[in-house]
């Protein structure tokens, strides 16, 4: 079996639902057999998106927008390389996201954009005129500086998140950040197994950082993690060469201004998007210094013990 992204072998992972999942020995990504994903692609998915669908998904929607997807968003523009102007919500879905970021910054409410190719029935959508159905590329000539993608590339295929890719790259300007929210290959292995879920919730593919940077590659975009999550990344343009603890501390005014409503100013907003980054970032810094620090100890008692003077020399010289 050869992965669908980089075409290294893949070994059986898991069955779930009926359904045979490989790993790729590659780039990690978990992905099902090349017919299902052609199948996929022909227009022939594991499950519709129709009233049933969104009967379930409404309230969790719901919760993730009035939460972690203004949180997610207002990262995405605190990390902006360029000055934001616009902003946008790709698969928004019903769209309720913008009415969130609307009450939290409704100085900005014009600048924020959605985009859902398979929308809700029209009674659960938002009202907002900044609501738009179809692809990425229908919003051109439209421009952004950064944007959230949350909870959507789990249902695409290898083939559809480049085609999404591409799309991407046509509309957003250099520098433009933005974030990705997906349970990656180590949250699916460590975290929640559970997601990996093709029929109800519709998650079929499960990605990697390497993965999804192979495929932004060729459109000029490049995959970065953000340090302490196994289920965000971040595609940008033309990214900042800096450290991303610098990213943190030192974001553009203009950005901080964008967020405030204001001036170069910390606001609720910036808050929460520096909050949330930092303590995710010191976070991953204590677990690796931990984890450096047990296997350096270890290391130090495996040599101290080789250093003991055997029982059978009766206390000879230690080896040199």
């Amino acid at each position: 079996m050869l992965c669908p992204v980089c075409e290294a072998a893949s070994a059986p992972f898991r069955v779930v639902e009926g359904f045979a999942y490989f790993k790729c020995s590659g780039c990690g990504v978990l992905h099902l057999p090349p017919d299902i994903l052609r199948d996929i692609d022909a227009g022939k998915p594991l499950r519709t998106y129709e009233v049933e669908y969104w009967d379930a998904e409404m309230h969790a929607a719901g919760q993730r927008a009035a939460g972690p997807g203004m949180a997610r968003l207002c990262e995405a523009i605190f990390l902006a390389s360029t000055p934001v102007r616009t902003v946008l919500d790709i698969g928004t879905g019903p769209g309720v996201l913008l009415d969130h970021m609307a009450r939290l910054m409704p100085h900005a409410a014009p600048a924020i954009h959605g985009v859902e190719l398979f929308p809700p029935p029209a009674r659960w959508r938002t009202t907002s005129p900044n609501y738009h159905i179809g692809t990425l590329d229908s919003l051109a000539p439209m421009t952004f500086e950064a944007g959230l993608c949350m909870e959507v590339i789990e249902h695409l295929t290898p083939r559809m998140v480049a085609t999404l890719l591409r799309a991407l790259a046509s509309v957003a300007s250099e520098g433009s950040c933005f974030l990705f929210n997906t349970g990656l290959t180590p949250f699916v292995e460590n975290e929640d197994p559970a997601y990996l879920d093709p029929l109800g919730r519709g998650h079929i593919t499960i990605w990697t950082v390497e993965a999804m940077a192979r495929l932004a590659a060729p459109f000029g975009l490049t995959v970065s993690p953000v340090p302490g999550r196994s289920w965000a990344f971040i595609v940008e343009k033309a990214p900042r060469p800096v450290a991303f603890d610098h990213r943190i501390y030192h974001p553009l005014p203009e950005n901080l201004a964008f967020l405030s409503g204001g001036g170069a100013i910390e606001s609720v907003p910036s808050l929460l998007a520096r909050s949330g980054l930092a303590w995710f970032f010191f976070a991953d810094m204590a677990a690796s210094r931990t984890a450096w620090a047990l296997s350096l100890d270890g290391e130090l008692a495996a040599l101290r013990e080789a250093r003991q003077p055997s029982e059978a020399g009766g206390g000879g010289h230690p080896p040199e």
